[in-house]
């Protein structure tokens, strides 16, 4: 029976700190190595999140796929400035909250363009992309080069701040 009770606090244990990781890294936007580093935005002034954020944005794309200019062929023109990306689902809850974030920040603020493709029509680029989940966000340059990602629901002060630091860089 101590057998058994050792592996259900085990499991506990797992589940609950698999649990806290997702709530910490759930909508959070990863800065691309891309990006310059000016646009090294932080959600907040944490100094102790710039060395893993900076470490994951270096990892976050193989070199090969850094631009999306020549994939979307979706009858939507680039933002001039920024383009926000939104890869969604049709049963998906968060994706409904994601767009209408993304259409209100593009509609606010000039050059900026939100284009939201269905993961399921386009699963070639789904792949290829590495889109493992929805919503997943891309923020394009004006260049149409990648320089941020976001899983999940993105907060928009977060948005609001790269939108900003990206559009001030091009």
């Amino acid at each position: 029976m101590s057998n058994q009770m050792a592996l259900l606090i085990m499991l506990l244990l797992l589940s609950t700190a698999f649990g806290l990781y997702r709530k910490r890294t759930e909508g959070r936007i990863k800065i691309t190595s891309a990006a310059s580093p000016q646009s090294q935005v932080q959600p907040d002034s944490t100094e102790s999140r710039q060395p893993t954020q900076r470490r994951e944005a270096a990892t976050m794309t193989s070199p090969e796929v850094r631009s999306f200019a020549p994939k979307l062929k979706f009858g939507r023109a680039l933002g001039t400035d920024v383009t926000l990306v939104q890869f969604s689902s049709a049963f998906c809850q968060p994706c409904r909250a994601t767009r209408l974030l993304l259409e209100d920040v593009a509609a606010s603020t000039p050059g900026v363009a939100h284009i939201e493709i269905d993961a399921e029509a386009h699963l070639d680029l789904v792949r290829e992309m590495g889109v493992t989940r929805t919503p997943t966000t891309f923020i394009l340059n004006g260049r149409g080069e990648i320089v941020g990602k976001s899983v999940g629901l993105p907060k928009r002060v977060e948005v609001m701040n790269v939108v900003q630091a990206v559009a001030a860089n091009a």
